[in-house]
């Protein structure tokens, strides 16, 4: 969806958050039917046809590794999460450990 229709994205974003089961967040609910109805419903202009061969083809798939890859390296474990220079921010909402960090990035001390 973004790919294709980027002022479409969130409201498509949002459905989907709001589609997650209450019950158990770990069972799977994310079927290629509901992306599809969710985009037909949230983002008219995106081409269905193209969208449901990017997810046959998981066209994206790349992109979603090298996120994984990212979590895994830096042992993420929260969403938001930040990360300045390489380190982790222990608290994303701490915003003088940010300035901190970004202060000693600039300073070349970090």
């Amino acid at each position: 969806v973004l790919a294709q229709d980027s002022d479409s994205y969130w409201a498509f974003h949002k459905a989907l958050f709001n589609k997650q089961p209450t019950d158990d967040a770990e069972a799977p609910w994310i079927t290629n039917e509901l992306l599809l109805n969710l985009a037909k419903q949230y983002a008219p202009k995106v081409n269905q046809d193209k969208l449901a061969q990017d997810i046959k083809n998981k066209t994206t798939k790349p992109q979603l590794d090298a996120d994984t890859n990212i979590v895994k390296m830096y042992n993420i474990h929260q969403t938001p999460s930040i990360l300045i220079n390489g380190t982790v921010v222990n608290n994303p909402f701490d915003y003088e450990e940010i300035v901190s960090l970004i202060e000693k990035a600039k300073a070349g001390r970090g």
